[in-house]
């Protein structure tokens, strides 16, 4: 399985307009692509909310004894290209081994 998260999202132009610099956008959607099949389905999680919409962050994968997997994700900028305080850095996307998802955020990671 990979997982993806955030990341941003390119300008969009208009049909028919003069093509302008525009304004990127940060984004907090997670996925996970099943990498034997292919197919990708978004993360929803049943406990926590995710961190609030960020790009140029950093992951890694970590396996847990319980059987369970984590995604630890760490800084990031937001739409104004300033990067999160300490507080805002650490986030832990958890996968049980039951199937369950939640997200720990903020100061409680």
């Amino acid at each position: 399985m990979l997982v993806l998260f955030g990341g941003q999202r390119a300008p969009l132009y208009e049909v028919g307009k003069t093509r302008e610099p525009g304004r990127t956008c940060a984004l907090n959607d997670c996925w996970s692509i099943d990498l034997n099949t292919g197919l990708a389905k978004a993360v929803i999680s049943e406990r926590g909310a995710p961190p609030t919409p960020r790009a140029k962050l950093a992951c890694v994968a970590v396996s847990q004894l319980a059987g369970g997997q984590q995604m630890l994700l760490l800084g990031g900028c937001n739409n104004s290209e300033v990067f999160f305080d300490a507080e805002d850095s650490l986030h832990i996307l958890s996968f049980s081994k039951a199937g369950n998802v939640s997200w720990i955020t903020g100061e409680a990671a």
